[in-house]
């Protein structure tokens, strides 16, 4: 019985690091893609990927749309839980059932003029890492993380 705060101390720590193992891989990629690509994407982090004290991932990045001449900002956010795959089809992403990603997206026109926000609720959490070909051990990596931290998902496909 004295051995069990100690026991819980160590299985709290090692999901943590896990979860932080999570956010590392994200923004490592992320950051890798955005300096080596950056003459593809109009991209900027705003926020890096984070996990909350709810164990909600999150992140919030800005594209320019020179179609549109409007720049978009845009926050994501999911719960670890509601995760169930993670794959690769050009995007990285990740799955989930029931609509549990919340996806808000501010528009503002060519005078930084807000002119409309909008809400989605979608089972798809784009982590806006598209660029880098013959990845895999990226899902090899995520899935191993995942599954310290105490979450099964599975991925599918990993196609570039």
């Amino acid at each position: 019985m004295k051995y069990l705060p100690l026991f819980l101390f160590f299985v709290f720590k090692i999901g943590f690091s896990q979860e932080k193992k999570i956010v590392d891989l994200l923004n490592d990629q992320l950051l890798f893609e955005i300096r080596n690509y950056e003459h593809e994407d109009s991209l900027k982090i705003i926020d890096p990927f984070h996990i909350d004290p709810a164990k909600k991932l999150s992140f919030k990045v800005t594209k320019y749309n020179p179609n549109l001449n409007q720049k978009e900002i845009i926050t994501s956010e999911v719960a670890l839980n509601e995760i169930i795959g993670f794959i690769k089809d050009i995007n990285v992403i990740f799955m989930t059932e029931n609509n549990s990603v919340v996806k808000k997206v501010q528009v503002y026109n060519e005078r930084e003029e807000l002119i409309d926000t909008y809400v989605e609720h979608t089972d798809l959490f784009f982590t806006e890492i598209c660029k880098e070909q013959n990845n895999p051990e990226l899902q090899t990596k995520m899935l191993k993380a995942f599954k310290k931290a105490g979450y099964s998902i599975t991925s599918e496909y990993w196609f570039d």
